[in-house]
Formats: C-alpha cells, sequence, structure tokens
C-alpha cells in the first residue's frame, strides 16, 4: 500500500530469542513462557505496518508462517491456528489493560524498537529505495514516545494474518481468507524465483502485470487510506 510502511521482523527473534537485546532463547522478553501461554505460536515473520494519517500514527501488527512443499491440508490448518494465536498473543500484550500496565508498555516500545532498527537496516542496505525506510525524526520520536495507536481496522481486507504457501506442483496462484487467515498460494518457482528478483520488480509484477492473482481484491486497491474515528477499528 503506497501510504503503509511495512517492515519484516523475525518472529523468532521476538517469541524465542530476542535477540535484539542480546538475550537467549530461554530469557528472551517476549516470549510464550514469559508470557504464560501455551500451544504453538509463529515463528516465521511479523510485518510491522506504519500508517501516518491526519497527524496520527497508526501500527498494525501482522503474521505470516512461510511454507514451502507439497503442503497438504494438515500442514496448512496448523499454520493457521499458529498465525491467529501469535496474533492474539501480541494484541493481547499490547493492548487493552495489559497494553496500559507498565509490562505492556515495556512490550510496547520493545516492538517500537525493532521496527526502528529494521527499518534502519532496510534503509542503510538500500534494500526498496522506492519505499523509503528512513524515517523521519518526528515520526520516530512519536514512536519512542509510545504516541501512536494499534489498529486491527485492516483485518476486514488481509486477515488477522497470513500463510505463505509455495506450493509444490501447483501451476496457478490465489488468495482467499479462510477462517480469519490469508492463504496466499503461489508455485514452489515463485519462492526460488522470488528471492533472485529487485522487491520493486516484484512489487511491479504482483501489483501492475498480468497473472492469476487478482489485483482488485489486494488491499493496495481496497483500502482507502483514512483515520476511522470509531473506538472499534482501532485498539489503544
Amino acid at each position: 500500500h503506497p501510504n503503509i510502511l511495512w517492515v519484516p521482523i523475525s518472529l523468532e527473534e521476538i517469541l524465542r530469542v530476542a535477540g535484539a537485546v542480546g538475550l537467549s532463547q530461554s530469557d528472551g522478553v517476549f516470549t510464550a513462557k514469559n508470557l504464560g501461554v501455551k500451544g504453538v505460536h509463529s515463528d516465521d515473520l511479523l510485518l510491522i505496518g506504519l500508517e501516518e494519517t491526519e497527524g496520527k500514527l497508526l501500527l498494525y501488527f501482522y503474521p505470516v508462517e512461510v511454507k514451502i512443499g507439497i503442503n497438504p491440508n494438515s500442514v496448512l490448518q496448523k499454520a493457521r491456528i499458529q498465525v491467529i494465536k501469535t496474533k492474539n498473543l501480541i494484541l493481547n500484550s499490547l493492548t487493552g489493560e495489559m497494553g496500559e500496565s507498565f509490562e505492556g508498555r515495556f512490550y510496547r516500545n520493545f516492538f517500537v524498537q525493532l521496527f526502528l532498527a529494521n527499518a534502519r537496516m532496510l534503509h542503510n542496505n538500500d534494500f526498496w529505495n522506492e519505499k523509503n525506510f528512513g524515517l523521519p525524526d518526528a515520526t520516530i520520536e512519536k514512536l519512542l514516545k509510545d504516541d501512536f495507536v494499534i489498529s486491527n481496522k485492516l483485518s476486514e481486507f488481509i486477515g488477522e494474518g497470513a500463510i505463505l504457501s509455495f506450493q509444490k506442483g501447483a501451476f496457478y496462484r490465489s488468495a482467499v481468507i479462510e477462517d480469519d487467515v490469508l492463504l496466499l498460494n503461489l508455485t514452489e518457482d515463485d519462492g526460488f524465483r522470488g528471492m533472485s528478483q529487485p522487491v520493486e520488480k516484484m512489487r511491479k509484477w504482483i501489483q501492475e502485470e498480468n497473472h492469476d492473482l487478482i489485483k482488485e481484491d489486494m488491499l493496495s486497491r481496497q483500502y482507502k487510506s483514512k483515520l476511522i474515528e470509531t473506538s472499534t477499528e482501532e485498539v489503544k
């Protein structure tokens, strides 16, 4: 989306290792153990999106499970559970009553630090100059002062999270939201070819060129960037 800056972060770093603050796997800051939760959680990617609208900063959290291979229904169902559990874990820890506590604010700052560090790394490595990961000082200051809103209003367009399935033997691509999770089916070749393509070329292929994915269903076409004031659309 032209008005949303998505920064990818390793969920393994967050939920298990927390390497950004030099902690071991067992002593990580934001671990399932420390948060008192059980069960499977995603350990692939977390996209944190930043949108500035009408002077207010919105942050979006979007976990992504990546699968490459045969990917039977059992694998995809497990991935779907992982995505939902991870999304709920993040929102429950950063918003509501928990988000207003000292611990919640500590976690919010922890995610902001990860977001800024990864954005800075992408900017310094000229990863995608057209997107401009070099954030202005005023935006950085707002984020560090906890002057932002964690919003979930994009879920109606892209679900609570996504499964990125590069399926062996697939000959077509599709995108469908099932049980609140976006299942993005791509070919196995897409997974290997994508690693060697410049990101701007990939963006053009996905957003502009003809292929199986429906352009009109994409977030870039569906979501009109504006601030929705209703409390049901945003969570502080």
